[in-house]
């Protein structure tokens, strides 16, 4: 009779703490979406940063389809933003996260503007002597005429 008692008080145990876990994890969710350019293409190697209310935050990277996930997140508010190589860092994107949901949010990206720039100097002499013009190609003959 005592180890009938043992044993319901043990399984009433496992029962409890079962229940207790998948209440912890209902009250967890997760954040996935995809990173693109604008053209729809999707971004491999994207760095993802999660920021939630206190300014705490977490960082992950786009696989190989340009999806990034976050897992195991407290619901609240947080803010997202991506940066790629070669292209403009997003704007900062607020997301609600449900408790127990799978939340979606795809960011898409602007190729970034390059930038370069040609100094000429125009207090350079010019010369026209083939002698005198050192690292050039001279064009000449039939070469000029196609």
């Amino acid at each position: 009779m005592n180890i009938r008692r043992v044993l319901t008080c043990l399984a009433s145990l496992v029962l409890v703490a079962a229940f207790a876990t998948a209440a912890f994890a209902q009250g967890r969710s997760n954040l996935r979406g995809q990173i693109s350019d604008e053209f729809g293409a999707s971004i491999v190697g994207a760095t993802v940063t999660l920021t939630d209310s206190s300014g705490e935050q977490k960082t992950t990277t786009t696989n190989a389809d340009g999806v990034y996930t976050f897992t195991g997140l407290a619901p609240g508010k947080y803010k997202v933003h991506a940066t790629a190589a070669g292209f403009a860092t997003s704007e900062d994107a607020e997301v609600d996260v449900t408790a127990g949901r799978r939340d979606l949010l795809n960011i898409s990206l602007k190729i970034a503007a390059i930038e370069s720039q040609v100094k000429v100097n125009a207090d350079a002499p010019l010369s026209s002597e083939s002698n005198n013009i050192v690292n050039q190609q001279l064009i000449s003959g039939r070469d000029l005429d196609s």
